[in-house]
Order: structure tokens, then sequence, then C-alpha cells
């Protein structure tokens, strides 16, 4: 399911995607649990849909919630959770970006 959900994102289709990753986070949740870091997979996912489709306040409150449990199940060293860190981080770029770039996308669409 993620993996589809993948394949969509990459193709920009976020509206298919976008349901695949809730459903599998669902799943995730009450297989291991909403703090096992097999459930960061999908929220960390999501985040980075949200991010790409430009609903910031989502990706952040998102990333937030993988980065807590990465850091609480693999440390702050783990490569998950630098990877999170990371991108969250880079989050007000990406918005800054997308403000900056969104009137030169429009003409070319």
């Amino acid at each position: 399911m993620i993996g589809l959900a993948k394949a969509l994102s990459k193709k920009r289709d976020y509206n298919s995607a976008e349901p695949l990753y809730r459903r599998a986070l669902t799943i995730y949740q009450s297989l291991f649990g909403k703090s096992n870091d097999n459930t960061a997979i999908p929220l960390y996912h999501l985040a980075n849909l949200c991010r790409d489709k430009g609903d910031y306040d989502n990706a952040y409150q998102l990333y937030h919630q993988a980065l807590a449990i990465f850091e609480l199940k693999l440390g702050s060293d783990d490569p998950s959770t630098l990877q999170v860190r990371t991108d969250l981080k880079n989050l007000p770029l990406a918005f800054k970006i997308r403000r900056l770039f969104k009137p030169i996308i429009q003409l070319f669409k």
C-alpha cells in the first residue's frame, strides 16, 4: 500500500496517494501501536506528501509526530531520525521556494 502511494506521489497524484497513506497509517497503528517506529513510517511519508502538495501545517505536525516516535524508539542519531529532522528543518525553505515560484509555475500550466 505504501509502495503504491509512493508511486502515485511521484506522479504528483496526491489525491489518490493520500488515502492510501492514511489507510496504511491506520493499519500500522492497529498492528503496532501509535508509538511504534513502524507506525512512524507512514506518518513520515504522509508528511512528505503534505509538504509536496503545499499543506505545510499538516506536514509540520506529521513530521513532529514521526520525529518524536523515531527519537523515542531509535535514538537521536539513527538515520531515520536524522532524515525526519532534516526534512522538518527544511520545511520553511520548501514553503519559501513554493511561494516565490508559484506565479512562474502558473504560467506554464
